[in-house]
């Protein structure tokens, strides 16, 4: 997330922040290598390119901007996103 990108995403300074401490990095090197994995026996994707983010308040809020941005740079991915109270 360069300073010098621009993006057509607008988000509350406050919630951009986690991804400039590089929370949404970190969660993108855990999930994505998740997403590569295949069945042993049909080597077939194991998650066949789905990923659900969810949460709940302040996770919720969370959760649809990490979803947000996952589907945005990952349209490959179908990404779908549930909350509760955010």
């Amino acid at each position: 997330w360069g300073e010098d990108t621009t993006y057509k995403l607008r988000v509350h300074r406050g919630f951009n922040e986690v991804f400039s401490d590089g929370l949404y990095g970190t969660v993108l090197s855990t999930i994505m290598p998740l997403l590569q994995l295949v069945h042993d026996s049909t080597n077939k994707p194991y998650y066949d390119n789905v990923i659900h983010f969810g949460g709940h308040s302040l996770g919720g809020a969370n959760a649809q901007v990490f979803g947000t941005y996952f589907a945005y740079f990952h349209s490959n991915i179908k990404t779908y996103v549930t909350t509760l109270g955010a």
